[in-house]
């Protein structure tokens, strides 16, 4: 999860954010995970749906090595 994501999560649970800085935050996030995806689909970042996938084959396959 990206920083921006975690802090607008975080402000909704707090009354002490205003509803325009929320939506501040909210926009941030977008435009974050906008970007992220867009890199992906160019083929320069991390997909972490797969890498996930990656990530727990590995973890099974050590596993039942031996």
């Amino acid at each position: 999860m990206f920083q921006e994501a975690l802090e607008w999560i975080k402000s909704t649970e707090d009354k002490g954010v205003s509803s325009d800085d929320k939506k501040k935050l909210f926009w941030s996030a977008v435009s974050r995970h906008l970007d992220k995806t867009r890199s992906c689909l160019r083929g320069k970042g991390t997909d972490a749906h797969l890498l996930g996938v990656k990530m727990a084959l590995e973890e099974v396959s050590e596993r039942n090595r031996f």
